[in-house]
């Protein structure tokens, strides 16, 4: 592993780069389209890498925590969920509020990644 430029480094300057000269040298609407879409990944790319695991873990445990286990990935907790939310389980009760609020802060993470523009000024609410 490089001291400098880091990967983060890495890619803002490619990000940089497209939104810069790459952008503005397009003449057609589908190159900047596809110029936007590229520069927007490579932030998304940023965000994970600044997130670390730290949000999937969370969710391990979250998921864990609900489904009463100590066991388990999030691939496999969520697929587990989802059978016992189409059983009915979630269907009253306070296991309902608890999958609620499960899925709301599920949500939000992954807009935190993806999008945080969705989560500011109080669009999540």
């Amino acid at each position: 592993m490089q001291d400098r430029p880091d990967a983060v480094e890495l890619i803002e300057a490619v990000r940089h780069f497209l939104e810069q000269e790459v952008l503005p040298a397009q003449q057609e609407q589908r190159g900047k389209f596809r110029t936007l879409i590229a520069a927007n990944a490579l932030r998304i790319v940023v965000r994970e890498l600044n997130a670390g695991a730290a949000p999937a873990a969370r969710e391990r445990e979250t998921l864990r925590a609900l489904l009463r286990t100590s066991e388990g990935e999030v691939r496999e907790l969520r697929l587990e969920l989802a059978r016992r939310i189409r059983g009915g389980a979630a269907d009253g009760g306070p296991w309902r509020r608890a999958i609620l609020d499960y899925a709301r802060a599920s949500v939000e993470a992954k807009l935190a990644v993806a999008n945080p523009r969705f989560l500011e000024g109080g669009n999540a609410g």
